[in-house]
């Protein structure tokens, strides 16, 4: 086995530990419906539909890494928070996450860490 194999076992392995130990909270990662819902009277309405419920972390703009916040600088976030999600959730710019159940923010931009990488951190601002 080489020793890219070795490590990409080794992290495979690892990231249900680090989801365990580092992401406290829940989040419901919903998406702008793409099928349209017809009621009796005609009208279309598109339903955001949640495409996954993980753990996660919320963190405050002061707890970026220096790479989050040049992400969030670029796209001129107001108050921005970054979001680390389990590797490989599926999420986009387009999407909302639900936080404890009461908290939303609106995703703005999404970075992953390479196929060694423990989280796919989201960085969103809060919607009232």
């Amino acid at each position: 086995m080489s020793t890219a194999d070795t490590l990409a076992a080794v992290v495979t392995e690892l990231r249900p530990v680090a989801n365990d130990l580092a992401l406290p909270d829940t989040c419901a990662v919903t998406r702008a419906g793409a099928v349209a819902v017809v009621d009796t009277r005609g009208n279309k309405t598109y339903p955001d539909t949640t495409v996954a419920t993980v753990r996660c972390r919320l963190r405050s703009s002061g707890q970026m890494r220096p790479d989050e916040r040049l992400v969030a600088d670029r796209l001129q976030a107001i108050a921005p928070y970054a979001v680390d999600l389990p590797y490989g959730t599926s999420v986009t710019a387009k999407d909302e996450l639900v936080v404890n159940t009461t908290r939303r923010f609106a995703v703005i931009g999404v970075l992953t860490e390479g196929g060694y990488g423990m989280f796919t951190v989201a960085i969103v601002e809060e919607r009232s």
